[in-house]
């Protein structure tokens, strides 16, 4: 199967020949088109032990694009909902929960505790255009957990005072935690020094009597600067590069 996480800032796209990816594209998601995603899909359906995509969307105005390219490649397309069954919850609008979440969460549990839940439960990290810290209990219940803003969202927003500029299109460099003698490395630095300590803090004050964890429950980290935060995450913990694509896989599997 073909497995698609189109995320705000990229689309990934993997072959899989059962567990393993055999092949894989990624594509800046506001320059998908049609055209570019085509030849992508006819050299990895040849890969790809089933003629099928799975779909993982966080950016609706692409699917349809995503769509035709499968269809005029001869692929079936499924688009994974959050309102599908993909692992217990206790979340009050489940529908409209991103599916990465749910599927990271899903996956995480399923890599990297496969044989037995972990009794403090795990929390799941995705660092992408915003940073989500996401609570599995014990029992393999999705809590829910906390949203903060990724790097572009973060420069983004301090732009909106005056006099300060518009760097949310900036490409962080992480680890430059001088101090800023001017007004854009102090943006950058400041993000550079206090969002992957945020994230971090998130995830070892997630305690609450409404269902948090008790312990230190282990941490999966994944996404693009996830790498960033990990240095500061306390709790034993492992970066899963793939983790949203074996989740797609996952369920594609117990969908069938």
């Amino acid at each position: 199967m073909i497995a698609v996480d189109i995320g705000n800032t990229f689309t990934r796209i993997a072959a899989f020949a059962g567990e393993a990816i055999i092949g894989r594209e990624s594509f800046p998601t506001r320059e998908l088109d049609v055209d570019v995603i085509m030849p992508a899909f006819d050299e990895l359906s040849r890969l790809a032990d089933a003629p099928d995509v799975w779909v993982a969307s966080v950016s609706p105005g692409s699917n349809a694009v995503v769509d035709s390219a499968a269809e005029r490649t001869g692929l079936r397309r499924h688009f994974i909902r959050g309102g599908d069954n993909i692992l217990p919850h206790t979340l009050s609008t489940p529908a409209t929960t991103g599916v990465d979440r749910l599927l990271s969460a899903m996956s995480a549990g399923r890599r990297h505790f496969p044989s037995q839940r972990h009794p403090d439960g795990y929390i799941v990290i995705q660092c992408g255009s915003a940073a989500t810290v996401d609570y599995v209990d014990g029992s393999g219940t999705f809590r829910g957990g906390y949203i903060l803003p990724g790097p572009g969202m973060w420069l983004g927003g301090l732009s909106r005072a005056a006099q300060l500029p518009d760097l949310s299109e900036e490409m962080p460099e992480w680890g430059k935690m001088a101090v800023g003698d001017n007004t854009h490395d102090a943006m950058t630095h400041g993000m550079h020094v206090a969002l992957p300590v945020a994230v971090a803090s998130a995830a070892l004050l997630m305690n609450s009597p409404e269902g948090g964890p008790v312990g230190t429950p282990p941490v999966v980290l994944t996404g693009g600067w996830g790498e960033a935060v990990e240095p500061f995450i306390r709790s034993n913990h492992v970066f899963d590069k793939d983790l949203l694509l074996h989740g797609i896989r996952f369920h594609s599997e117990t969908a069938r």
